[in-house]
């Protein structure tokens, strides 16, 4: 399996959710993995894919928990998205939030996932939801299983002991 089915081999180091994948449109896979580094409090986004027949890996910027998920995404031009979860420090206590949790943002990349840029960060009510930490981002799937287009879902807490939490949907495809 190491030889045939192996992408990259984490050396140990912490890896909590699985990667965000990518197909593009040479039946070629990507993906968009955090992983945590020289201890287990701090991690990094990579992007991974193939590169004249070997992985190569690129990081993208800090997450703040190897719960946080991410999602990948490739627009018409051939531009990159992925969309992470950030936040200041390792995040540990509450219920909630020893689940991962934190801002969430849009990194870009124009040159097949060589260099990477802050395009922005997605938030919801920024009065209404002060303090709140978000997590899991998922494309909106229509039945047949592609993806609608500009539409993604989250779900937010503000509470970091209680189970409790709300979803949230971003709708750009108007």
């Amino acid at each position: 399996s190491k030889e045939h089915c192996q992408i990259w081999n984490t050396k140990w180091r912490g890896a909590g959710i699985p990667p965000a994948m990518l197909i593009d449109e040479n039946d070629e896979p990507s993906f968009l993995h955090v992983l945590s580094e020289a201890n287990t409090k701090t991690h990094n986004y990579h992007y991974v894919r193939r590169v004249d027949g070997k992985w190569k890996t690129t990081k993208i910027c800090p997450s703040n928990h190897q719960w946080n998920s991410a999602y990948l995404a490739k627009d018409s031009a051939g531009k990159l998205h992925a969309y992470v979860i950030t936040g200041e420090g390792y995040l540990e206590g509450g219920y909630m939030d020893r689940h991962g949790g934190g801002r969430i943002e849009e990194w870009t990349s124009s040159d097949t996932g060589e260099a990477w840029e802050l395009h922005r960060a997605l938030r919801a009510d920024e009065e209404q939801y002060a303090g709140w930490r978000f997590n899991n981002i998922q494309p909106v799937t229509y039945p047949d299983g592609s993806f609608v287009d500009g539409m993604l879902i989250f779900y937010g807490w503000k509470d970091p002991n209680r189970p409790e939490a709300k979803a949230f949907l971003l709708d750009e495809s108007q």
